[in-house]
């Protein structure tokens, strides 16, 4: 697709039965996550219920407060990735196959770690120094989400995916724009440890990643090795 093009919607000529070829392939990427979602929360589930599982705890963890506010931070992470995925689908369809190839190959890649090394943290707090709205919210959370599968930190990675992905755009890597991504990923990155649903380990564990899926899914732009792969292999 030609830069001019980038912001315009993608599928303004498609027909359905064009669904197969190279133009619109793109668009099965989608179905990976209705594979990946359920198992990762088997794994986490079945690590949890069974205790079987190495505990990730750090002396920091004990000195970081617990912060209810950072709630809006995490849960903020489903929508911050989901928007940007549908949004990039529709009018970006360069930062679409970047940012979903990135999803694919780094959280298939963790899901394995998981499997075979369990992880878990075990300083859930069992009462809170607050009750209130931020308070329940957070005990959804741990209701929903055990602290499981939790190194390297998706939620930490996947942020800065959604950033990448913003600065790979014409129009949201305007500077204002770029930097209330920037702020979002940062919120998020602080919320995974104020609402303990993770160690700071995950979150250094989550850097070196991250730094990697930039330069094999965004670096050199088009031209990255994960662009000229899906290309060669796949047509699109």
């Amino acid at each position: 697709m030609g830069e001019g093009e980038k912001e315009t919607f993608y599928y303004k000529d498609f027909r359905l039965r064009d669904i197969g070829k190279p133009r619109y392939r793109h668009v099965f990427m989608v179905l990976w996550w209705a594979v990946y979602s359920p198992i990762f929360m088997l794994v986490g589930k079945h690590a949890y219920e069974t205790g079987i599982y190495t505990v990730i705890h750090s002396a920091l963890d004990d000195m970081i407060p617990f912060q209810e506010g950072f709630i809006l931070f995490y849960d903020l992470w489903y929508g911050f990735v989901a928007g940007m995925l549908v949004y990039a689908l529709l009018f970006d369809v360069q930062a679409y196959k970047k940012g979903m190839w990135s999803f694919i190959l780094f959280f298939t890649s963790i899901l394995i770690v998981c499997i075979v090394f369990p992880n878990g943290h075990d300083f859930q707090p069992k009462t809170f120094p607050r009750d209130n709205f931020l308070t329940d919210l957070v005990k959804i959370l741990y209701s929903l989400d055990r602290p499981t599968n939790i190194l390297p930190s998706e939620h930490v990675i996947g942020a800065w995916i959604v950033v990448f992905m913003a600065s790979d755009s014409k129009k949201l890597s305007k500077p204002w724009i770029l930097s209330l991504f920037i702020f979002a990923a940062l919120g998020i990155t602080l919320s995974v440890v104020f609402v303990k649903q993770h160690s700071v380990v995950d979150i250094f564990a989550a850097i070196p990643v991250i730094v990697l899926c930039y330069f094999v899914c965004f670096y050199k732009g088009d031209r990255s090795p994960v662009m000229r792969a899906s290309k060669k292999l796949f047509g699109f």
